[in-house]
């Protein structure tokens, strides 16, 4: 199969933007799929670090920053305007119009963002591969979730299912995240884990009344905060007070430190989480992720560390310590690894390659 992927006008393929989840689908979907044999035109900033048969640069280093400004990896994620995506959708219009062949995939991670590109390569297969947002705007996308499906489909009037859109899990590298040994030994500066964002949605100051509830200390690592002191985190939208250690942003390897050493991470976010990334990577690492029992935490997380009350987390954290952390790292890998998820890119291209044929009607040749 040979794709045309598009990344994010206003970040690069490396590991400098390991806080923007969608940069990183776009690397892991070039090793994903590179690694399968397939080839993966990668059109992006200037600087790249995803495996691929071309890296075509549609943004120049000096031209983000002009239009973004230099990279802080405290500041909160954001998503450019609308116009902000207009120079660089342009560029991939034409870079792509320029390499496409019969039989390509079009892939486009920024929904309505790239609907210029969507409208004017309309005689080509363009798809959403990585739906964890709700402007999508492609006839044919892959969400991560049923949930998000059914949530995004509501939101946009979608009344019957789209026949040839598909639900695919987020996608990891297990060799990002540590193995954690045979047998859990907690330690007496054992610690509960936030890691994210520091707004309120995503529930740093629940998971700071969890980790109270529960006499454990609590360390959050993400970006955002504002003010820091001994006990005290703040951020635009959130004060938090208590035994709490803020650790920052963190690149790949903090973060698999992080993880594996935490007796659990706390997710408590409050809206329909598309997928919840954090949640997998925890479990990845053999640590158990605590969340709400909403959103697509109810088909990734065992229901036995969802809840719904502070009591109910309290008993999640106390289960946590025995966690049998080998099994738990088994079964996540065995789910959401790049082995395990690239066949269902591969059963839905297939799929969608129909489209080009009989489609819904298109029947295997007799053998």
């Amino acid at each position: 199969m040979r794709f045309h992927l598009t990344s994010l006008p206003h970040t690069e393929t490396t590991a400098e933007h390991v806080g923007c989840a969608y940069t990183q689908k776009v690397v892991k979907f070039c090793r994903m799929m590179m690694g399968r044999g397939h080839e993966v035109i990668l059109y992006a900033g200037e600087r790249n670090e995803a495996p691929c048969s071309e890296h075509v640069v549609c943004l120049s280093r000096s031209e983000r920053e002009v239009l973004f400004g230099v990279h802080d990896p405290n500041d909160l994620p954001g998503w450019p305007d609308l116009p902000l995506w207009e120079r660089f959708n342009r560029r991939v219009i034409e870079e792509v119009s320029a390499r496409h062949e019969q039989g390509d995939f079009v892939l486009l991670p920024g929904g309505y963002s790239q609907h210029q590109v969507v409208d004017e390569l309309a005689s080509m297969m363009v798809v959403e591969p990585f739906v964890g947002y709700e402007g999508i705007y492609a006839n044919h996308a892959a969400f991560e979730s049923y949930s998000h499906m059914h949530s995004v489909y509501a939101l946009k009037g979608i009344r019957d299912g789209r026949w040839f859109d598909a639900v695919i899990p987020n996608f990891f590298d297990p060799d990002e995240f540590k193995r954690p040994a045979e047998e859990w030994n907690p330690s007496d500066d054992g610690y509960l884990l936030f890691l994210g964002r520091l707004v309120s949605r995503k529930g740093p100051q629940i998971a700071a009344e969890i980790a109270e509830a529960a006499g454990q200390r609590l360390l959050i690592a993400g970006a955002g905060a504002t003010m820091v002191s001994e006990g005290l985190i703040v951020s635009p939208e959130v004060r938090i007070e208590g035994d709490v250690t803020y650790i920052g942003p963190v690149g790949a390897e903090r973060r698999a430190e992080l993880l594996s050493g935490a007796t659990a991470l706390l997710a408590p976010t409050l809206y329909m989480e598309p997928f919840g990334g954090v949640a997998v990577e925890a479990m990845m690492s053999g640590t158990p992720a605590i969340t709400s029992d909403w959103g697509a935490f109810t088909e990734t997380v065992p229901e036995r560390y969802r809840f719904r009350t502070l009591q109910e987390a309290v008993e999640c954290v106390d289960r946590a310590d025995d966690e049998y952390r080998v099994g738990l790292r088994r079964s996540t890998v065995s789910q959401f690894s790049l082995e395990a998820v690239a066949p269902m890119f591969e059963e839905w291209f297939d799929r969608l390659s129909t489209l080009w044929a009989g489609g819904w009607y298109q029947r295997k040749a007799d053998s």
